[in-house]
C-alpha cells in the first residue's frame, strides 16, 4: 500500500511539532524544579526586613530589635526583605555581590551567605534625592558567638 502525498506532508509537520512540544516541556520543568530548589532558603536562614527611606537604611531583626547597621552572623544564610518607606532606592553590597532594587509597596528579597568576619559598607544605588550619597550604613559579619553576644544585648535593650 502506497503512502499518500497528504499524509507524509502531515506527518513531515507533525512528528517535528510533537517532539518540540516534548523538548520545551520537559526543559520547563526541569528548569523550573531547580529553580524551585534554588528559591527554598535553609530553615535556619536569618531573615532580616530592611526598610530604606530618605536617607538611611532601617534593619528590623524581629521581636523589636532595630538597627541603623546590618549585622550578620558568618556562615549563615541571610534573607534581606527589602521595601522603600517613601521613594525608589537600590540596597548595594559590594562584598556579597549584591544590588537590589527597593520599591515603596513592594517587597523583594535577596539571599546571601557571608564567609568570612569583617565590615563593609551598603549604600543606595540609585539617586533618592539630595542627601543620596549620604545613604550609607555598616554591614558586620561577626563570628557567631560575637553575634549571639550582640542580639541578647540588643533584645535586652527592647525588653
Amino acid at each position: 500500500m502506497a503512502v499518500k502525498p497528504r499524509s507524509k506532508m502531515l506527518a513531515f509537520l507533525f512528528v517535528p511539532f510533537a517532539l518540540l512540544v516534548l523538548v520545551v516541556s520537559l526543559s520547563l520543568y526541569s528548569g523550573f524544579s531547580v529553580w524551585g530548589l534554588f528559591r527554598q532558603a535553609p530553615e535556619n536562614a536569618l531573615e532580616i526586613k530592611v526598610t530604606g527611606y530618605q536617607w538611611y537604611w532601617k534593619f528590623d531583626y524581629g521581636q523589636g530589635i532595630i538597627s541603623d547597621q546590618l549585622n550578620v552572623p558568618v556562615g549563615q544564610t541571610v534573607i534581606l526583605n527589602l521595601t522603600s518607606g517613601d521613594v525608589a532606592h537600590s540596597f548595594s553590597v559590594d562584598q556579597f555581590g549584591i544590588e537590589e532594587d527597593v520599591l515603596p509597596g513592594q517587597i523583594t528579597s535577596v539571599r546571601f551567605q557571608p564567609q568570612k568576619a569583617g565590615s563593609s559598607v551598603a549604600i543606595c544605588g540609585v539617586l533618592c534625592g539630595t542627601r543620596h550619597s549620604l545613604m550609607k550604613t555598616n554591614v558586620n559579619v561577626l563570628p557567631t558567638d560575637a553575634y549571639a553576644e550582640w542580639y541578647a544585648k540588643a533584645k535586652a535593650e527592647v525588653y
